[in-house]
């Protein structure tokens, strides 16, 4: 479902099947007159509200996404007005070829990690149903099809205008296949911005330069292959419970690495904390987490324990000498344990261990 402009200045809509929301829709058709005020006392900040209010009131067109999740077509407009340095910032790393996989409790939402690192706060709020989003904390780009859970907020830099339903459906097959092949890429050709990003400086130190470089050849080699790694945990039996237990404790490990450095980041940045010490603390977190993967690796994981100790070591050692360098490796060294991590959750059967396991008591 969405709302396109006719030559007229009219709304058009593309109307799927009938739902609550496309049953509201003349009605918000017949208030945007009457004022937004009015509109948001009848709506308020529902579901209703945002997909049948906002994908009319479209007082300035934004520059259009096209998301393929295994077929499944849906169109995303960004929000340029109210996130304006994201959504350039989006713009300008399309296209993104990837995986798709579902949130485990944040309601209806579509994951697919970005290869890149953006530290944004614009149009922070509430996710709701066809809000599209970027989740600093876990580099992925979010989208609603349906009732999100309340745990949080987001940045919010588009809205899903065309193909919910068909991103619904996409969503139905990932809680049961695990994930669906991802495509996330410019639909207006090359359509230009007023907003100029900065250029970012290469980092001071020649080592962090190196490893930097060093990170971005693994993320690089694991982003569109089976990494190694996963390859051998696939082919192992450990008793007594086989391979499950082992890729859940790896999930989770990657998982934590990665709040963990996401705690280092923000002290580096804060300088509450001396740098050295931010440094040593970062290794330290790093070589713990190498440490619980290199008890997997006498079955599968020896490649990504090899690269965090890599960094871990250079972080207790020698450490980064200034905050932007820091800053830098450690987003950089997020993507590269994140991405491990987001094939690990792809293999695990979440929604098969959900549906035929319950709690002993």
């Amino acid at each position: 479902m969405g709302a396109e402009s006719n030559n007229a200045g009219t709304p058009s809509l593309v109307v799927g099947r009938v739902t609550p929301t496309t049953r509201l829709l003349p009605i918000g058709l017949a208030l945007r007159n009457r004022g937004n005020s009015l509109a948001r006392k009848v709506f308020g900040r529902s579901r209703y509200y945002h997909a049948a209010y906002h994908s009319i009131e479209r007082e300035k067109l934004g520059r259009r996404i096209e998301v393929m999740l295994g077929g499944e077509r849906g169109i995303v407009e960004m929000l340029e007005d109210k996130a304006p340095r994201t959504c350039e910032h989006v713009w300008q790393h399309l296209p993104v070829e990837s995986f798709c996989t579902h949130a485990k409790f944040a309601g209806s939402e579509l994951i697919v990690m970005a290869p890149y690192y953006l530290d944004t706060d614009e149009n922070t709020q509430e996710s709701v149903m066809g809000d599209v989003a970027y989740y600093p904390g876990r580099q992925t780009l979010c989208m609603w099809y349906g009732p999100a859970a309340a745990l949080g907020k987001a940045p919010t830099f588009g809205r899903i205008v065309e193909g919910i339903d068909a991103l619904a459906r996409a969503g139905a097959r990932i809680l049961r296949e695990g994930s669906l092949p991802a495509v996330v890429r410019r639909l207006d050709g090359e359509a230009k911005s007023s907003v100029m990003l900065p250029q970012e400086p290469e980092p001071e130190q020649a080592q962090v330069r190196s490893y930097i470089a060093y990170l971005k050849r693994f993320l690089n080699y694991e982003w569109d292959r089976e990494p190694e790694d996963m390859v051998r945990a696939r082919q192992h039996q450990r008793p007594a419970m086989g391979n499950i237990p082992c890729l859940l404790y790896a999930n989770f490990d990657l998982f934590w690495a990665g709040e963990n450095l996401e705690v280092c980041r923000g002290l580096a940045k804060d300088g509450a904390i001396p740098l050295q010490h931010v440094n040593k603390m970062a290794g330290r977190l790093l070589l713990r987490t190498a440490g619980r993967l290199r008890l997997l690796s006498k079955w599968s994981f020896t490649d990504t324990p090899a690269v965090i100790e890599d960094v871990a070591n250079f972080l207790c050692d020698e450490g980064v000498s200034n905050e932007r360098d820091f800053v830098k490796l450690i987003e950089q060294t997020i993507l590269a344990i994140g991405r491990m991590a987001n094939w690990t959750d792809r293999a695990i059967p979440w929604s098969d261990l959900d549906s035929s396991l319950t709690l002993r008591r």
